[in-house]
């Protein structure tokens, strides 16, 4: 379970995932999110996450096989 929290220490959000692969502080990484209805193009920009990689369930068990403790990760604006 991924959990957001605001600035005062309220919970901002709660949400189930099967694949969690954080690169940054343990706070920012790639996951599943079967919710999104489509991925790519400019669709992030309205229905984009909180910083995480959003990826397509599939997508998100192949990437899980095959990264490994201490992969880069580079990410680009």
């Amino acid at each position: 379970v991924l959990r957001g929290y605001k600035p005062d220490g309220t919970k901002d959000y709660e949400t189930e995932v099967e694949y969690w692969m954080p690169f940054k502080d343990n706070s920012i990484g790639f996951h599943d999110a079967g919710w999104q209805a489509k991925f790519g193009g400019k669709w992030y920009k309205e229905h984009g996450s909180h910083g995480c990689v959003n990826l397509p369930p599939d997508k998100a068990k192949e990437l899980h096989e095959v990264l490994e403790v201490g992969d880069v990760v580079v990410v680009h604006k």
